[in-house]
């Protein structure tokens, strides 16, 4: 079954890179290909097929995702009056504001607007501003960021921006509308208490790593965070939330283990609503709760094929963030290692003391670091000589900053309340301090390199990992 998986994932990958793909002179090769190999060996002459099939039909797959036509092509770099219907979150931008409309025959556009009108999830819009179709640009680090693919995972063609307001309308929701219109509601008043509670940056930061609030903090703070390596607990996605519940299940250790993972997944799931169970958060999930099985059936190879099974439907379902989803890449390559690679590199780490779960959090941070550091290298291209260090002594105390900020965002005012807020405001003042201190220290640039290189170094890094693991 490996092989046609590959296959399959090889196919859409291809799409992926090469959009005006000729699909005739694709099957020639294929095909022939298939009758080069038969002729070594006549008996894997099926396995080819099957593997040839598994191959077209990702770039099938990739295909049917395409669009045949955009709808406002022709009036691209104009002003213009759209309606659609808000279908994102509300989010303040430092100089703008931001969310998604749908205009019909799945294309969206990603709005920017100075407006003071508040919008909620499912209002009709009328809308006026210069349309823009998305473009490719350069990053600091010298990277090309291909911005039109990663809008288009979403079904976003179009940027408006300069954008007025003209028309808001609530027409009748249907259930599925008012129940995402509810989650957003209660995660904003949450965050309101929040900012009520605490105070910045405090207020911000447990806004990013709970709730997922974008721009949430200031630029100044924003850039110590990333100087530190520390950026993924900020802005919420499926590396953070791996580590998280890895170190929940770490402190809850004392628990039985039926107990203790399925307390661990009720709380991904109130998690994952209490956040708005938007799609990063949802893949997030899934990833997290692989964690949780690891953690029930003590067999990493089973994990690893549920893990596999869970990404090949996720890819199925979206074929563009395979490539183009960087948070669905990490928590991928996050979850393979800390289910896999932890409990190969533990035994290296006896020596070090397990207070405060340091050991626990130094072992989850590396697991995860061997297999993440490769991607970041090629996509951001910037590294922390510190991330490692700061990681480990900063990530243990993220799961209790959650826990005791949610508890202080959802009680009552009162003595456990107060309780409460002091231990979140210990946790993130802790945090906020560390990465003050250490943003100091220089980021490492490296420079762009070819995706051969990328893959030469995880052909080598599962080789490596395969061996070991025959030896243990």
């Amino acid at each position: 079954m490996k092989y046609y998986i590959t296959s399959y994932l090889l196919g859409i990958v291809t799409h992926s890179l090469w959009f005006d793909i000729d699909y005739t002179k694709v099957i020639a090769v294929v095909f022939f290909l298939v009758l080069v190999c038969s002729l070594f060996s006549f008996k894997s002459i099926l396995r080819c097929v099957l593997c040839a099939l598994f191959f077209l039909f990702g770039i099938y797959l990739f295909h049917l995702k395409l669009p045949d036509t955009l709808s406002l092509a022709d009036v691209v770099d104009t002003k213009v009056q759209i309606q659609g219907k808000v279908v994102s979150e509300y989010i303040d931008q430092v100089n703008f504001k931001q969310f998604v409309v749908d205009i019909g025959d799945s294309e969206r556009i990603l709005v920017r607007t100075n407006s003071l009108a508040y919008v909620e999830y499912g209002d009709t819009l009328l809308l006026s501003g210069k349309l823009m179709l998305p473009e490719s640009f350069e990053t600091d680090s010298d990277r090309i960021f291909n911005y039109p693919m990663y809008l288009q995972k979403d079904n976003i063609f179009y940027l408006l921006s300069y954008t007025s307001i003209l028309d808001i309308q609530t027409k009748e929701l249907s259930l599925k509308d008012r129940f995402i219109r509810r989650l957003y509601e209660n995660k904003e008043l949450l965050i309101e208490r929040a900012n009520m509670r605490l105070p910045q940056p405090h207020a911000g930061l447990l806004a990013g790593i709970l709730y997922g609030k974008k721009g949430s903090m200031n630029a100044e703070i924003d850039e110590q965070f990333r100087a530190v390596g520390l950026t993924h607990i900020v802005v919420l996605s499926g590396y953070n939330v791996s580590l998280v519940i890895q170190l929940f299940l770490i402190v809850l250790g004392f628990l039985p283990i039926r107990l203790r993972s399925t307390l661990a997944f009720l709380g991904i799931i109130t998690f994952a609503l209490l956040v708005g169970a938007g799609p990063t958060v949802v893949r997030a999930s899934i990833m997290a709760s692989l964690l949780v099985l690891s953690g029930l059936v003590h067999r990493e190879y089973d994990v690893i094929r549920a893990l596999i099974f869970a990404g090949v439907i996720m890819v199925s379902l979206n074929p563009y963030i395979l490539l183009f989803d960087i948070s669905f890449q990490l928590s991928f390559l996050a979850t393979f290692s800390l289910i896999y690679v932890s409990p190969l590199i533990e035994r290296y780490f006896q020596i070090v003391p397990n207070i405060l779960e340091f050991r626990s959090s130094l072992v989850a941070t590396i697991s995860a670091q061997i297999f993440v550091l490769p991607l970041i290298f090629y996509q951001i291209g910037e590294f922390s000589v510190i991330s490692i260090v700061v990681n480990t002594i900063v990530l243990f105390a993220v799961p209790f900053a959650m826990l005791f900020g949610a508890i202080s965002s959802i009680l009552s005012p009162g003595f456990i309340l107060e309780i409460c807020i002091f231990i979140t405001f210990v946790f993130l003042e802790y945090i906020v301090k560390l990465v003050s201190y250490f943003s100091r220290y220089p980021l490492v640039h490296i420079p762009p390199f070819h995706i051969s290189v990328l893959i030469l170094i995880y052909l080598i890094l599962f080789f490596v990992l395969y061996v070991k693991s025959d030896k243990v």
